[in-house]
């Protein structure tokens, strides 16, 4: 197959990148899968549609592990100590023995640090936070954060559809360019499943309010 080619056909196991970037990771079936949205590492990725997403080779996902990690833990994740082993790893953690690798086994995606393993089956470590750095991070997050609640007030109305997914009978997944609730919750997420009737609801004088399957296919003529 050449590279992002697309599939006939998505299996469960393999590595799949989608027209507009997106990574999934050990595609898990019909249920939601994990992957890669840029930076950020998602666990709410739908990989059903076999035209839209094509295999993804090694390199490719080693690059988004290797993008991820340095947002998530720092340019230091491969010396940094670990504040407690992953549930997958030996007991030993934190001595400098391992070696820095990220590769696919037979249980999925590894990655390891010189300290242990960091990440496996959807499961990160956290990072160990040693003394003597904590006063400076402290000061650090304080202005970083005055920083980025002014940023996020200047941005909070830039949010956009990118595309869409997952059509069915029903409704449809909105992708969108950045993280954000709906007006009715406070669950941010880049993706949200949308019923056909929730936005005719919204865009038609007169949209029904029947709430009863029967009652809507007998006005679909179904």
């Amino acid at each position: 197959m050449e590279k992002n080619e697309s599939v006939k056909k998505l299996e469960i196991g393999k590595d799949y990148i989608s027209k507009d970037g997106l990574i999934v990771i050990d595609r898990i079936g019909v249920s939601v899968s994990r992957g890669f949205d840029g930076n950020d590492f998602e666990y709410n990725l739908f990989c059903l549609s076999p035209y839209r997403w094509s295999e993804a080779t090694e390199e490719e996902v080693i690059e988004a592990f290797r993008k991820h990690l340095v947002y998530r833990y720092g340019e230091d994740w491969e010396t940094m100590k670990i504040e407690e082993r992953h549930p997958d790893s030996t007991p030993v953690i934190n001595d400098g023995s391992w070696s820095v690798d990220i590769y696919k086994t037979y249980n999925g995606w590894n990655v390891w640090n010189v300290n242990g393993l960091l990440y496996c089956n959807g499961i990160w470590v956290e990072r160990l936070e040693e003394p003597e750095n904590k006063k400076n991070m402290k000061n650090e997050k304080l202005s970083s954060d005055y920083y980025r609640l002014d940023w996020e007030k200047q941005m909070e109305k830039e949010v956009i559809i990118t595309s869409f997914s997952n059509v069915t009978a029903e409704g449809l997944t909105l992708h969108l360019n950045k993280k954000t609730s709906l007006k009715t919750g406070n669950i941010k997420r880049k993706s949200f499943w949308i019923s056909w009737d929730k936005i005719g609801a919204l865009l038609f004088d007169n949209y029904t309010d029947e709430v009863e399957v029967k009652e809507r296919k007998e006005l679909r003529g179904q």
